[in-house]
């Protein structure tokens, strides 16, 4: 079946972009842009690695010490890996309400993005007093593919020039479906040591979409709401270079729900 935008999604970006179209004149201009990116939220790699770390070994902690409550800190041993990449493609249309001279314009996207999440790696030893040890590792991909669209506010710092900075602010939205269509790929290891010989060994892997993890947390009462849209928010700064009179190149960086790193091409009329 083909995948479509709701009307009630599209109905408020379409009015706010069309409802200008009256302030066109003489001057008023179009761009038609291609530009494609690379995505990643590796900014917060390390507030990632040390929630998740403190969070896993508060837990694991508490839960030995029940058990074992002369374990000492130092018998336990915790290594947390995280990664994320993806890619970004979108055409796009801006008004220049003023001409292109302007320096403001309104534009409205369709984007493909592609975000992927990761734990390269989170691995725990517990070195226990009678000589048990036990060892678990964990890997997981989180990869969400969100169809938005988009609209933003852009302003050129030097409209007039031929190498010209601009900013850009703007908001976008993916259908709810997208989110719950994401999935999570896992890999779960563990073994359990007694006094040198392998006692028990367990693997896991395997790969959900989001509803399907979300269905398997009711059954045990714990399923979230899944939002019904999915917001991406679009601030960034960038370059604009007009090579000729009816086409422009661009570069630009910013955060994109993460970070995002892009190129490209523009028809100017």
């Amino acid at each position: 079946m083909k995948r479509r935008f709701p009307l009630k999604i599209l109905s408020p970006f379409l009015l706010l972009f069309f409802v200008s179209m009256p302030a066109f004149h003489a001057e008023a201009s179009v761009e038609l842009g291609f530009h494609y990116g690379k995505w990643n939220f590796n900014l917060v790699k390390s507030f990632v690695e040390d929630t998740i770390g403190d969070s896993l070994q508060k837990y694991i902690l508490r839960e030995v010490h029940r058990d074992y409550p002369e374990l000492e800190e130092g018998s336990y041993h915790q290594t947390i890996g995280y990664d994320s990449s993806g890619q970004n493609f979108g055409v796009e249309i801006r008004l220049y309400l003023g001409g292109r001279k302007s320096g403001f314009s309104i534009g409205l996207s369709v984007e493909k993005t592609t975000m992927k999440i990761s734990l390269t790696q989170l691995a725990t030893r517990i070195e226990l007093p009678d000589g048990t040890v036990y060892e678990a590792s964990f890997k997981s991909d989180f990869l969400f593919e969100p169809l938005s669209l988009h609209l933003s506010l852009r302003g050129e710092l030097f409209p007039r020039w031929k190498i010209n900075p601009y900013i850009t602010l703007g908001v976008g939205i993916a259908k709810g479906v997208d989110f719950e269509n994401a999935t999570i790929n896992y890999v779960f290891n563990s073994k359990l040591t007694i006094d040198e010989e392998l006692y028990e060994h367990y693997d896991a892997e395997g790969k959900e979409t989001i509803k399907k993890f979300n269905e398997e947390l009711k059954k045990i009462g714990e399923d979230v709401n899944l939002p019904k849209i999915f917001p991406i928010i679009q601030f960034n700064f960038g370059v604009k270079a007009e090579l000729a009179k009816y086409l422009a190149l661009s570069a630009d960086f910013g955060i994109w729900d993460g970070l995002l790193f892009r190129g490209g091409i523009a028809f100017l009329f």
